[in-house]
């Protein structure tokens, strides 16, 4: 005798692992540019100072912004490798030449003790490159 309600639950089962397969494997496809080589993060100690970040493509633009995504913006000439870069936003500072996939972060020094964030978010190809930068 065939039980039915085993056999429906068995199909539940199986279209419901199905689905998670077909979730995590999207997710999987949707992050597969790993941030391009570039951090994720980077913090800063309260004295700033620079760090050089490299990863494994050149950006066609290059933003500064905070959380809420203010910030200033910057096109990078990835055409003349002699151009060098310089953007500013609050106290954080990126210098980059448009030949190389290598930026230099300048963190001015934090007298206020407080923990503070901005964000560099770099174009590349058509996805966004995105550094959270913290300096305590």
């Amino acid at each position: 005798m065939i039980n039915h309600k085993l056999i429906i639950n068995m199909r539940k089962i199986l279209s419901l692992s199905f689905l998670l397969l077909e979730v995590i494997l999207f997710a999987g496809a949707c992050d597969n540019t790993n941030n391009y080589g570039y951090p994720g993060k980077i913090t800063f100690s309260n004295e700033g100072g620079y760090k050089i970040v490299s990863g494994d493509a050149i950006p066609n633009n290059i933003e500064i912004a905070n959380y809420n995504g203010d910030g200033k913006s910057l096109p990078v000439n990835i055409l003349n490798p002699k151009d060098s870069f310089i953007l500013k936003n609050e106290w954080l500072t990126v210098v980059m030449s448009s030949g190389e996939p290598k930026m230099k972060l300048i963190a001015e020094p934090n007298q206020s003790k407080k923990k503070r964030v901005l964000y560099v978010m770099a174009d590349v190809a058509d996805d966004l490159v995105e550094i959270k930068v913290e300096q305590q």
